[in-house]
C-alpha cells in the first residue's frame, strides 16, 4: 500500500493500546503494511544499526467493538513490535505450511491477547502475547464440504465397516474391544486467562 493510498483510504484505524493483562483483539484481517515509527519515547524515526529504516508491520482486523452511531467502526490497527511480532509470527507458521504472500493473510481470522507481562532490563515490564490465525481457507472448505453437490453421480453405499480387533477377554470370557487411543486435549496456555 503507498502513500496515496493510505491518505485516501484514511491513513488506518484505531491503534490498540494493550493496556490490562488480557485485553484481546480479534476479527477479520481487512489490510498488513509496514510503517516507520519513532523509537520509543522519541521522535526520531527507528533505525537498524547500519541506518537503513526500520518498518514496523501493522495489521488490520475488524472487530466487534464498533457502535452503531458509525464513529467507532471497529476496525483496530495491531502493531506487530517485540513480543506481538513474534507472538504473530508464530500464529502464522502455525497457520500456513508454506510461507504465505500478504494477500494470503487477507480474510483470515486473527486472534491476539496480552495475557502477562515479565520482568525486563528497561525498567518497565515486557508485555508477552499470544496469537491464532484461522486460515479463510479453512471456513471455506468447511462450508464447500457441507454443501449439497448437485452435479455428482450418487455415491455408492460403502461397505461395512471393518470390525474392531479384539484383545483379551473379560472375566466372562467374552472378547473385549481394543483400548480407544486417549483423546488430544487442547494444548493448555501458559497462563489461566481464558483465550
Amino acid at each position: 500500500m503507498g502513500v496515496v493510498s493510505e491518505i485516501y483510504d484514511g491513513g488506518g484505524a484505531k491503534p490498540v493500546s494493550w493496556g490490562e493483562v488480557g485485553e484481546t483483539v480479534e476479527g477479520e484481517i481487512l489490510a498488513i503494511r509496514t510503517k516507520q515509527l519513532p523509537k520509543f519515547g522519541t521522535e526520531v524515526p527507528e533505525t537498524w544499526e547500519d541506518g537503513s529504516p526500520k518498518f514496523t508491520p501493522i495489521v488490520t482486523v475488524q472487530t466487534t467493538d464498533g457502535d452503531d452511531e458509525g464513529e467507532d467502526d471497529g476496525k483496530r490497527d495491531i502493531y506487530l513490535r517485540s513480543n506481538a511480532y513474534t507472538a504473530f509470527g508464530k500464529a502464522l507458521r502455525e497457520a500456513f505450511k508454506a510461507k504465505p504472500d500478504d494477500s494470503d493473510l487477507i480474510g483470515c481470522h486473527l486472534k491476539i491477547q496480552f495475557f502477562k507481562t515479565e520482568k525486563s532490563g528497561k525498567g518497565q515490564p515486557r508485555k508477552l502475547f499470544r496469537a491464532r490465525i484461522t486460515r479463510k481457507s479453512m471456513a471455506a472448505e468447511a462450508w464447500e464440504d457441507a454443501s449439497p453437490k448437485t452435479d455428482e453421480t450418487p455415491k455408492q453405499p460403502s461397505a461395512p465397516a471393518a470390525p474392531q480387533r479384539q484383545t483379551g477377554a473379560s472375566a466372562n470370557g467374552a472378547a473385549r474391544p481394543a483400548a480407544l487411543p486417549p483423546i488430544n486435549q487442547p494444548s493448555r496456555m501458559e497462563d489461566d486467562i481464558p483465550f
